[in-house]
């Protein structure tokens, strides 16, 4: 059972983007396409604001003219953006370029709308324990609290301007098995990987119990051929896990900023080498995903999705 998705109507501020939007619901969406490229290029703009040196857009610059002027209400979302119009070129000011944080999140919530238009949120798991890639709706929570699939409460919130995600087992996960692997290469070794579980646990074991005796390229080597030949992420952890049983110093992957790093790594493998997952990922623009992990403090939130959305 399938309940329809509200996430358009309650994206956050798209205010600026309004006339933008309703040109491409007016043309039903055939120019979506454009549209979000535009607003990845605007995306990529404001970041560098920082740098007065990049804070102007030249009209007669080919790819601003055709990548992002030329898209039907983008200049009028510029202006209320905080983007001076000098003529020949549009320059953003200081005052917007000291808040350029809210203005990418106002780009991300009418872009993930975009994104967003089709999507039916589920009522009913088709798989009890939430392994399935369906987004639920969080009706889902008042039968069953536990629920351990991906919730998607599009309610905005501080910080969440498009809604929250909140999930454990779900292709979010690195337990997730991933259908073509996910592919490494290292000093022109190629390694497939069933989950990204499996790549994260060999950079654990290559940071916490290295191989004794040979450079650290080799070392790394070696934990990744052994996790490539593992199947599930379960047993991934647990090879891990006995391979780093006598360490007495976790100082490194005690580190928030190595599980950033790593993570951060490891996901980008897995959500770029996969056209499904990568879509996926790309609806949640705008939005913020937590790991309700009951138990997992680290890596996650330390509770499960009914407390973590009443967060």
């Amino acid at each position: 059972v399938l309940g329809l998705c509200m996430c358009c109507l309650a994206a956050g501020d798209t205010g600026p983007f309004s006339h933008a939007l309703a040109s491409l619901a007016d043309s039903q969406y055939t120019s979506s396409d454009a549209f979000l490229h535009a607003c990845g290029l605007l995306r990529k703009l404001l970041l560098n604001a920082a740098d007065p040196a990049k804070r102007t857009l030249r009209r007669a610059n080919p790819r601003v003219a055709a990548e992002l002027l030329s898209v039907a209400g983008v200049e009028a979302a510029l202006i209320q953006l905080g983007f001076r119009d000098h003529g020949d070129e549009l320059t953003i000011t200081d005052e917007a370029a000291a808040d350029v944080h809210s203005a990418v999140a106002t780009v991300d919530c009418a872009a993930g709308s975009v994104r967003r238009r089709a999507l039916v949120l589920a009522l009913r798991p088709s798989d009890p324990l939430g392994w399935s890639a369906e987004l639920h709706d969080p009706a889902v929570l008042i039968f069953n609290p536990k629920f351990k699939g991906a919730v998607f409460d599009c309610t905005p919130r501080n910080g969440a301007p498009s809604g929250v995600i909140a999930f454990h087992n779900s292709p979010f996960s690195n337990f997730w098995p991933c259908g073509a692997g996910v592919t490494v290469s290292h000093r022109g070794m190629r390694l497939r990987f069933a989950t990204s579980e499996a790549l994260l646990m060999a950079f654990k074991q290559h940071l916490l119990a290295p191989s004794g005796g040979v450079p650290p390229h080799e070392s790394l080597a070696d934990a990744l051929r052994t996790q490539a030949t593992i199947r599930t992420a379960a047993e991934s952890k647990e090879v891990a896990a006995r391979a780093t049983r006598r360490v007495a110093d976790y100082t490194w992957w005690g580190h928030h900023g190595v599980h950033v790093l790593v993570g951060s790594v490891v996901c980008l493998l897995k959500f770029s080498q996969d056209e499904g997952l990568r879509r996926l990922l790309l609806s949640t623009q705008g939005v913020l995903l937590i790991e309700a992990a009951p138990h997992d403090g680290a890596w996650g939130v330390a509770a499960n999705s009914s407390k973590a959305l009443q967060a």
